[in-house]
């Protein structure tokens, strides 16, 4: 997995940031290390759901919700919808 420049293969070299912040990850490679090979990168992302982080803000700020979205979810596992 590389490209080619002037006849020689170079590896790609993969630069981390997750979870929304507001830097990369460089702080959790290994010292003087800047970058990661794509061979060390071991997840893929299949899916993107954007607004799904906010069901755990809701359900934070509201306990009383998580109480009814669970019988909710419940009763729909029971009635087999």
């Amino acid at each position: 997995m590389g490209r080619f420049a002037n006849g020689v293969l170079r590896r790609q070299k993969v630069l981390t940031k997750g979870d929304n912040n507001p830097v990369d990850d460089t702080l959790l490679y290994p010292a003087g290390q800047n970058f990661v090979d794509r061979d060390e990168i071991v997840g893929v992302v299949v899916g993107y759901a954007p607004l799904l982080g906010w069901a755990t803000i809701v359900f934070n700020e509201y306990p009383w919700l998580k109480g009814v979205g669970l019988v909710v979810l419940a009763l729909l596992l029971f009635l087999r919808w």
